[in-house]
């Protein structure tokens, strides 16, 4: 019983809270403006990173690249939803 009260304490409780919140809006801007800036550099990179000859082939697929990292963003916040939501619930009351 003393160890669970020793995990359990509250003693920076408050404090935590607000460390968590800080690092997760820091860590969300971050990854924002890492896309601000992949998409506001497509017409410049695309031509770099895709063969020359076919401009907006190079365009096209470099839209695509930018999507397909958005949409696995998301798929990996819902799987990771997903397996919080099972973990928790798995989990026995204390």
């Amino acid at each position: 019983m003393a160890i669970a009260a020793q995990v359990t304490g509250t003693r920076n409780a408050g404090y935590s809270i607000w460390r968590v919140i800080m690092a997760s809006s820091v860590g969300t801007m971050i990854e924002w403006y890492d896309f601000y800036i992949f998409g506001s550099l497509a017409a410049v990179l695309a031509l770099k990173f895709y063969p020359p000859g076919n401009d907006t082939f190079a365009y096209v697929a470099y839209l695509a690249t930018f999507a397909v990292g958005f949409l696995v963003r998301l798929l990996a916040r819902c799987s990771s939803d997903a397996s919080a939501t099972w973990w928790a619930a798995s989990m026995p009351s204390l």
